[in-house]
């Protein structure tokens, strides 16, 4: 299980094609700069075709100012997470990688 942490817009990362290799135990984790990318709707079949969990971190939607897009904890279907599941995410996971 891996916990990949995206700081910058997912499709202007090289990284993007090394997610597709992932597995439904991992866990993608958008921060930062990232988190803009769970408003692309013209990247949606991108995020589908990922098979993993996605979650986009709360604190960095609210400095953005895109917090007033969360609607019942999620952001366009990614779950919306705050620091301490954050936390528990790393805790869970055997290795943790992060892209910049």
């Amino acid at each position: 299980m891996t916990l990949y942490i995206l700081n910058q817009h997912a499709f202007h990362h090289a990284g993007f094609q090394e997610l597709s290799a992932m597995t439904p135990e991992d866990h993608l984790l958008l921060i930062e700069e990232a988190v803009t990318a769970a408003l692309t709707t013209t990247a949606d079949e991108k995020w589908q075709s990922l098979m993993c969990q996605i979650s986009v971190l709360y604190e960095d939607l609210l400095s953005r100012g895109l917090a007033d897009k969360i609607d019942n904890g999620c952001l366009n279907g990614f779950q919306v997470i705050g620091m301490r599941d954050f936390v528990v995410l790393t805790a869970q996971h055997n290795r943790v990688v992060t892209w910049s």
